[in-house]
C-alpha cells in the first residue's frame, strides 16, 4: 500500500510538522483504539480527509465502520475490519503490527479534540497548497476551482465539539428574547405523573419510550413536563430538538411553571410587573436545573449517539429525549423510508441499552385514526414503520378529542381541556388510559382530578 495518495505525490513540497503531522495522526488513532468512547468525542470533527497518510485514512475508516456497526472499538475488531477489506499490509508493515504500533506512545486522551482540530487545520493548509500549485485545463478551470473550494470549506467547517448548552445559557437566550420583544412592543426516572409512577415505576435504564401523537396535539409539551419533572429531582436530562430551537422549548417550560401564557412570553411581551417578577424567578430557578439542550438539525442516529455520549462524559446523563423520531436523517439513502425508520428505531434502542438510560422518542402518527368513528389512535397508527412498535419498551399515544373535532364528551362537557394518555405497551408494566387535564395557554398537562 502506498504511503501517500497519487494526488499528494504531486506536491512533494509538503513539510513535515508544517503541512502534516503523522505522529499526531497516529496519536489520535491510538487513543481511539485504547479508549473506545473517545471516537464519539471526535465524531464530526475529523474525517479521513484530515489524515495525510493513506494507511492512517484506512485505519480511521475501519474505526468508523466498527463504531457505526455498534461494535466495540479495539485492536482486534479494527484489524479484522481491515482484513475484511483485503488490507493485509499498511505501507511496508503487516496490518496488525502497524495498527498495534499506533498505541505505543499514547499517554492519555485529554487533548484528542485539540489534536483533531489541528489535523483539520493542516488538511486545509494542504488543500490551499494544491489550489495554488495545480494547473487546470482551459475547459475545466471553473469546475476544478469549485471542487477545491468545496473541499476547503469542508475542512474549515469545524463542528464545535460542545454540541450541548446547559440551561443557564438557554435561560440567557430566553431572557434576551423577552427583552427584545419588550423593546419592540411586541425506581427509574419519573414520568411526571404520580399515578403512572405508582403503577409502573417510571422509566427504567435501557428502555426506549415512544410517545406518539398527531400534529398539534401536544407531544412536545408532554415531553417538556416529563423533562422538568425529572430535572427537579436532580436527574440529568438531555433534550435533542429537531423541530424547534432550545429557546422556544425553554420558554414553554417557563410558561408551564409560571402560568403566564407562552404567547405573552414569546410574542406579546410581558407588561405585568408581577408576571415579570414571576418569570424572572422561574428562569433563575430553572437555569440551575440539570437540563441540557441540543437543537442541531439534520442529524443521523450516529450523530445522536455521539452527542449523547459527549453529554454523558461531560455532565452525566440520566435520560435522553428526542423530538422527534421521523426527523432523524437516514444514513443510507438507498433504503426504503420504512427501512430507514426501522434502522433509526433500532439505533435508539441500542443507545438506551449501551448508555443505560431511558431514551424518550416522540413520533408522528398517520391519519388512519381520523377516518374511524372512535378517533383514539392505536399502535398500528405509528407512522412509517411497525419496527417502532417492536423496538419500544413503552408506547404511549397522546390524544385530545378537541383536536380531533369532538367538542363535547358523553356527558355534554367541553373537551377543550381534556386529554388521554393511552398506554398501549409497557414492558414489565401495565397498560392503561390516563386521563389528563390540558391547559392550552401554557401548553401544560397534569393529571385530571
Amino acid at each position: 500500500m502506498k504511503t501517500h495518495s497519487a494526488q499528494e505525490e504531486l506536491f512533494a513540497g509538503y513539510q513535515k510538522f508544517i503541512d502534516y503531522d503523522t505522529e499526531m495522526e497516529k496519536a489520535v488513532l491510538g487513543v481511539c483504539l485504547l479508549e473506545p468512547r473517545s471516537f464519539s468525542r471526535i465524531h464530526g470533527i475529523v474525517s479521513e480527509d484530515c489524515f495525510y497518510q493513506d494507511k492512517h485514512k484506512a485505519i480511521y475508516n475501519a474505526i468508523e465502520d466498527v463504531w457505526q456497526q455498534g461494535d466495540q472499538i479495539d485492536l482486534l475488531t479494527v484489524t479484522r475490519c481491515l482484513y475484511d477489506k483485503k488490507i493485509t499490509t499498511l505501507g511496508t508493515d503487516d496490518t496488525y503490527y502497524y495498527v498495534t504500533s499506533t498505541t505505543f506512545d499514547v499517554v492519555n486522551s485529554s487533548h484528542i479534540v485539540q489534536w483533531c482540530l489541528k489535523l483539520r487545520e493542516l488538511a486545509a493548509r494542504r488543500l490551499m497548497i494544491q489550489l495554488t500549485s495545480t494547473r487546470f485545463k482551459a475547459d475545466d478551470v471553473l469546475e476544478g476551482a469549485d471542487g477545491i473550494q468545496t473541499q476547503i470549506q469542508k475542512a474549515l467547517h469545524i463542528r464545535h465539539a460542545a454540541d450541548w448548552q446547559d440551561a443557564s445559557v438557554t435561560a440567557i437566550e430566553l431572557t434576551n428574547h423577552i427583552d427584545e420583544v419588550m423593546s419592540n412592543d411586541v425506581v427509574g426516572v419519573s414520568t411526571g405523573f404520580p399515578s403512572l409512577d405508582d403503577v409502573n415505576g417510571g422509566f427504567r435504564d435501557g428502555q426506549l419510550v415512544v410517545i406518539g401523537a398527531r400534529p398539534s396535539v401536544g407531544k412536545s409539551a408532554l415531553m417538556g413536563k416529563m423533562a422538568i419533572s425529572a430535572a427537579n429531582v436532580g436527574k440529568k436530562v438531555g433534550v435533542i430538538s429537531l423541530e424547534m430551537p432550545a429557546k422556544d422549548i425553554f420558554g414553554r417550560l417557563v410558561s408551564r411553571e409560571t402560568g403566564v401564557p407562552f404567547a405573552t412570553i414569546d410574542r406579546h411581551g410581558v407588561t405585568d410587573k408581577q408576571d415579570q417578577h414571576t418569570i424572572t424567578q422561574a428562569i433563575n430557578g430553572m437555569a440551575a436545573l440539570p437540563l441540557y439542550f441540543c437543537d442541531a438539525t439534520q442529524v443521523t442516529i450516529h450523530d445522536i449517539r455521539a452527542k449523547a455520549e459527549q453529554l454523558q462524559q461531560r455532565y452525566g446523563l440520566d435520560m435522553l429525549m428526542i423530538d422527534y423520531l421521523q426527523l432523524v436523517e437516514e444514513t443510507d439513502k438507498y433504503r426504503s423510508r420504512e427501512q430507514g425508520v426501522a434502522q433509526i428505531s433500532r439505533g435508539l434502542k441500542m443507545l438506551a441499552m449501551n448508555l443505560e438510560i431511558p431514551v424518550i422518542a416522540l413520533s408522528q402518527l398517520n391519519r388512519e385514526s381520523e377516518h374511524r368513528a372512535n378517533k383514539k389512535p392505536t399502535m398500528a397508527d405509528l407512522r412509517e414503520s411497525g419496527a417502532i412498535e417492536q423496538d419500544a419498551d413503552i408506547v404511549m399515544l397522546l390524544h385530545r378529542d378537541w383536536q380531533a373535532g369532538i367538542t363535547q364528551d358523553a356527558f355534554g362537557n367541553s373537551t377543550e381541556h381534556q386529554a388521554d394518555l393511552l398506554i398501549y405497551k409497557w414492558r414489565n408494566g401495565s397498560p392503561r388510559d390516563l386521563k389528563l387535564h390540558f391547559q392550552p395557554e401554557t401548553m401544560s398537562f397534569s393529571e385530571a382530578a
